[in-house]
């Protein structure tokens, strides 16, 4: 696999373990996995020294620090992944009768659904050698996540081998403790030709606040309709750290007509539901790991749109501000 196998992303992780296997055990099984691979030689020395317990005290690698990044470092894209929360009947239970039509609060269903998600944050990034630099090839490159007040990295991610003409891309998975925009900085260890181990900081890239948000996760599929009017007022009685949810209204200057375009660029995929007969469109925001933003928008006669939110995290409510100011002007 590691010479013949016609994906080279199944070759490089091949090569990684098999490094990782022979420079971690004693001499009799590295001389019957001995290979002639100049690359996997390379992490074999790296791994050896890196892991205790390693065969030759006397080669623990020294990790030298790069004064300058190496590295090209840029976010492509993020996007937010949940688990599947199936509705079982003991969720149900008390909620609906034998035929399936609904006897309690079906908000109560909902909250036992969010208490169920898991949603994980996938960054996708991509690496690359800097031209100027001398390097022209490295190996066991380890992409390290700094710790994030808000986010906890999942793991780090592993590049057995990265030559200077070449782009990788890396998935980096964060999970939200709570939906505030951030910094990441991110680090990366590896090893060159000569054998020894450096260090280098990569290029730091934000979370936005509009890059958390999401459409509510509850679907028709998943159990009865969710009310627009019963759930804006379990958000707002909702207590998080002992307090409850705020309500807050913004007026903006705007036609009927441009609110329509703002609607179709940048608001259709949280639209909930609009009311037949009125002007009012109302819109559900799921903010990972469980909070939401829930907006009722009210076109009046002379061109204004009044907008009224509520949020069960109060400490959103300056960035939803921003959100709307952005959105709206």
């Amino acid at each position: 696999m590691m010479c013949y196998f016609d994906d080279t992303d199944v070759q490089d992780k091949a090569r990684f373990y098999y490094a990782l296997v022979t420079g971690s055990t004693d001499s009799k099984v590295q001389s019957v996995l001995t290979t002639n691979l100049k690359d996997v030689e390379s992490m074999n020395q790296t791994i050896t020294s890196l892991l205790p317990g390693s065969i030759d005290k006397m080669t623990l690698a020294k990790i030298i620090k790069m004064e300058q990044p190496i590295f090209k470092w840029n976010r492509i894209s993020i996007s937010a992944r949940k688990n599947n929360v199936q509705v079982t009947n003991e969720m149900t239970h008390g909620l609906l009768d034998d035929d399936g039509d609904k006897t309690g609060d079906v908000v109560d269903l909902y909250e036992k659904f969010v208490a169920k998600l898991d949603v994980i944050l996938e960054i996708k990034c991509s690496i690359q050698l800097r031209d100027d630099k001398e390097l022209d090839r490295i190996h066991a490159v380890s992409i390290h996540t700094e710790s994030l007040l808000d986010y906890q990295p999942l793991h780090n991610k592993h590049i057995a081998c990265l030559t200077g003409n070449e782009t990788r891309d890396v998935i980096l998975l964060l999970r939200p403790k709570l939906p505030l925009p951030r910094t990441v900085h991110c680090s990366a260890i590896f090893a060159t030709d000569s054998k020894l181990t450096y260090s280098s900081v990569l290029t730091t890239f934000p979370i936005a606040f509009s890059d958390l948000m999401m459409p509510l996760p509850w679907k028709q599929t998943d159990g009865p309709k969710l009310i627009f009017s019963e759930i804006w007022e379990w958000v707002l009685t909702r207590k998080v750290d002992d307090r409850g949810g705020i309500e807050s209204v913004k007026i903006f200057h705007l036609t009927k007509q441009q609110f329509t375009g703002i609607h179709e660029s940048k608001l259709k995929c949280f639209h909930y539901m609009s009311n037949t007969g009125s002007d009012d469109t109302c819109f559900a925001i799921f903010m990972p790991p469980s909070y939401h933003i829930l907006m009722k928008c009210v076109i009046s006669c002379d061109d204004h749109i009044v907008v009224t939110m509520v949020t069960d995290l109060q400490t959103l409510l300056p960035h939803i501000n921003q959100f709307l100011e952005e959105v709206f002007r």
